[in-house]
């Protein structure tokens, strides 16, 4: 048994850098080691794209990473593009609930595995809904079994400092009309450390701020996507903060138009008009000419993320 002694320092939570600024701020650092995150919204607000886009990011800081891809809708040349190390990653796509917990579990018990993305929990079905007749009922099934997995892996989660991250679904909730739940049932909830739900406004190219479009007219072609999230519950940081990434259909998760809006907020950028200025000298005139020009010089880019990150509290 461990007894700890001090505080302060010598406890505090370590956390894993998602690569994005807008939601290293919004959590606090980061993603907190030891505990389990849930991600959470409708469909297509862009969940699984953010979780390929953090099983990229851990690989590059050495970390061994599994998904476990429930859903079945795995793309591995749009998760290459997203920066996962394809050849590197541990992937499985069980068959029940059941399997992919059991999976799930050996994983974290084995203390090699640095995150584990579980995508998604809602389309976790139990092998008892497998083998039974359809008109036969198997009410909290789910619920019971993802509470007995919290239970038998929360404290190897915590000698690991291991990350396992749920994404899950809204489901109709059938005694309050039009509300959407997420399933998993209380006992899964109250294990979370942090919930995330994303969202994104409706999918109306004509009149939707979140959708960036090319073009117009009959040639109006949507080219990217911008996906909010809000952090409901984090027992490390305060809640309730909020961050926004964006999606480019052509290049997936953009880190670079995320640098560049909180370059400006932060006043590591200046801009005077539509030119922008670094260490007072005007480097680039236009938004989309900014971006480009941290995507293709990687030398800028590192040194105004670091000020960035420096000024957010984000690096000592």
């Amino acid at each position: 048994m461990d007894f700890l002694g001090k505080f302060g320092k010598d406890i505090e939570r370590e956390r894993i850098s998602t690569g994005l600024t807008s939601i290293d701020v919004a959590l606090g650092g980061g993603l907190p080691r030891g505990d389990y995150i849930e991600m959470y919204g409708k469909p297509s607000v862009g969940k699984s794209t953010l979780c390929m886009w953090l099983a990229g990011q851990a690989q590059k800081m050495g970390e061994i990473v599994a998904y476990i891809d429930v859903e079945t809708d795995y793309d591995v040349h749009w998760a290459g593009i997203n920066g996962v190390n394809v050849d590197e990653l541990i992937f499985s796509q069980p068959n029940s609930l059941e399997e992919a917990l059991t999976i799930a579990e050996e994983l974290i018990k084995s203390g090699g595995v640095g995150l584990v993305i579980i995508d998604s929990l809602a389309a976790l079905t139990p092998q008892m809904i497998l083998d039974r007749p359809i008109d036969k009922d198997t009410i909290g099934v789910r619920p019971r079994k993802l509470a007995q997995f919290c239970d038998k892996t929360k404290w190897y989660v915590k000698a690991s400092n291991s990350i396992i991250l749920f994404t899950n679904q809204y489901r109709q909730d059938p005694n309050q009309y039009g509300k959407g739940v997420a399933p998993g049932g209380w006992a899964v909830k109250h294990n979370f450390g942090v919930v995330m739900e994303v969202w994104r406004s409706d999918a109306n190219p004509t009149n939707n701020a979140d959708l960036i479009t090319v073009g117009g007219g009959d040639s109006q072609e949507v080219i990217a996507s911008k996906s909010h999230i809000v952090v409901r519950k984090n027992k490390v940081a305060p809640p309730y903060r909020k961050a926004s990434f964006r999606i480019d259909f052509d290049s997936g998760v953009n880190p670079y138009y995320d640098l560049y809006e909180y370059a400006v907020s932060f006043g590591v950028v200046e801009q005077s008009g539509s030119w922008y200025k670094y260490e007072g000298k005007s480097i680039v005139q236009g938004e989309n000419k900014f971006v480009e020009l941290l995507r293709v010089d990687k030398t800028l880019y590192e040194k105004i993320r670091t000020e960035v990150r420096q000024v957010a509290g984000l690096d000592a």
